[in-house]
């Protein structure tokens, strides 16, 4: 995000550096023969000029400055000059702001590489419930849930979608945010593409590798007074993810913890005896396993 707007700065620069250039050269004409070249006739040959028509002429009537406008442009001092140019100052000024605004929110900021998805037909051979294209969009509103979970500290619905591993991890960024009254505000979420990469089935779980690309607003702000403290309200970030979704196709009940490797003796209370961990149920529904930015804009 901070390259994008950096890079942003200096081509405006550039361009503006460019244009005063371009200015100063048209305020202060040099002297050419204006006969030159145009008395030549290019007959045949790929775009040449012919002698009639719409061919250069040495008559006063061509496009650009004649003689007499020329000398009349050189009796104007520099502020009448500027003066007269200032429109095209404006068109220029007006040209490089549209490209800014419009570059800056074009949701084809970042692209898949569509030559790494599977197909329709392999798909299916894993997963035979879902058209391979609703699927993509049912496990962005997955992400989506998570996202919401995440900026409103919803434990319960963040455990449920996400597994034992990855929950855990957000659990503690979400404890660390919660300590220095911080958070994270996520909004105007645009989807923009997904594809997906690779499905697998090992040992009664189904994995499915998605890539997406999405739109929104990510800021953090202090709680007290909602001042943001990183990111930008004003602006979106386009962010092109790596996400692992995976089932459980046979359910058994978890018997030792995930994390400490103790025996689960008490499983109604779903939390570890010994180190304290969260313990999730085992569902039919796909949790989201990993998470990656693969980039960012």
């Amino acid at each position: 995000y901070m390259k994008k707007s950096f890079l942003n700065k200096i081509i405006l620069v550039v361009v503006l550096t460019l244009s005063v250039a371009a200015t100063w050269l048209y305020a202060n004409p040099v002297d050419v023969a204006t006969d030159s070249g145009f008395d030549t006739s290019y007959d045949g040959g790929s775009g040449g000029y012919s002698g009639g028509g719409s061919s250069w002429s040495s008559s006063g009537d061509s496009s650009g400055l004649s003689n007499n406008d020329l000398e009349e442009w050189k009796k104007l001092s520099t502020p009448e000059k500027l003066l007269t140019l200032m429109p095209l100052w404006l068109f220029i000024i007006i040209s490089i702001w549209i490209y800014v605004w419009i570059y800056r929110d074009s949701p084809r900021a970042l692209s898949l590489n569509k030559n790494k998805a599977i197909t329709e037909e392999e798909f299916s051979k894993y997963i035979k419930d879902e058209p391979m294209e609703q699927f993509i969009l049912n496990r962005y509103q997955d992400y989506l849930a998570i996202q919401y979970a995440w900026m409103e500290f919803k434990y319960d619905m963040l455990s449920n979608k996400t597994t034992n591993e990855l929950y855990n991890q957000y659990q503690m960024q979400l404890e660390t945010l919660k300590t220095k009254g911080q958070k994270n505000v996520m909004k105007e979420f645009l989807y923009v593409d997904g594809m997906i990469t690779s499905v697998s089935k090992v040992n009664n779980q189904t994995a499915v590798t998605v890539e997406i690309v999405t739109k929104f607003y990510d800021y953090i702000i202090n709680e007290k007074n909602q001042v943001i403290i990183r990111g930008n309200d004003s602006k979106k970030v386009s962010m092109h993810y790596r996400m692992v979704f995976i089932k459980n196709n046979s359910l058994k009940p978890k018997t030792h913890c995930p994390k400490c490797g103790a025996e689960l003796k008490n499983t109604s209370t779903n939390v570890c005896e010994f180190c304290r961990t969260k313990i999730t149920k085992e569902t039919e529904e796909w949790l989201l396993a990993e998470k990656e930015c693969i980039s960012q804009q």
